[in-house]
């Protein structure tokens, strides 16, 4: 399995797969993670060119893996592509799932979500790809539950654990996320929500 580059570094959650598992990557974007890499645009890194809202061209019970970053937000039809995730998986293969966290207090505050760069909430287009809906951990659990998959966890991630940013984006970001976590509203400091099923 390639893993020279990522467009986002791997959370160490995913970094525990190792070599012996058969890994798809869905919606990979530029990320040379895993054995497939699928997406709908062609880059150095996809593997599979297809529609990622209809059948996927892959066989039953295929991968131990399926690994999908910032890709959730984008879909249309969110559920079926969870089902084909799980259809694509052997029994007690795991998901790994990441999204934007819609409580993220970066994406409701005005003029600082456009001067630290987290304008996620609705303001992303281009051309056709856009993000149609921010989740809470209830909601990912709600999808992944109704799409065959036995919840083993759920959490927040900190503004500066996937992503790469200037010196003083990480420093200011750090300092409004430990506020929060520590006035106890960990919901506002996640910038996103990483979570993990079991296909039962």
């Amino acid at each position: 399995m390639a893993e020279e580059k990522f467009h986002n570094p791997l959370p160490k959650e995913v970094k525990r797969f190792g070599k012996d598992k058969k890994i798809l990557n869905l919606g990979c974007g530029s990320d040379f993670f895993g054995d497939v890499r699928l997406d709908m645009v062609k880059t150095p890194a996809t593997t599979i060119v297809t529609s990622i809202d209809k059948k996927l061209p892959l066989k039953d019970n295929e991968f131990d893996v399926v690994y999908t970053q910032f890709m959730f937000e984008h879909l249309v039809n969110p559920n079926s592509v969870l089902k084909e995730a799980c259809r694509v998986l052997k029994k007690g293969g795991t998901i790994a799932l990441i999204t934007d966290n819609a409580g993220f207090w970066g994406f409701h505050s005005g003029w600082l979500t456009k001067t630290l760069g987290t304008i996620h909430y609705g303001g992303y287009r281009v051309g056709d790809d856009m993000h149609y809906a921010l989740y809470t951990p209830e909601h990912i659990r709600n999808h992944l539950e109704k799409a065959g998959f036995k919840i083993k966890m759920i959490k927040y991630q900190s503004y500066n654990d996937l992503r790469e940013r200037a010196w003083w984006k990480e420093i200011i970001g750090g300092l409004i996320d430990s506020f929060f976590k520590l006035i106890g509203l960990p919901q506002i400091a996640g910038y996103s929500i990483y979570a993990e099923g079991i296909k039962k």
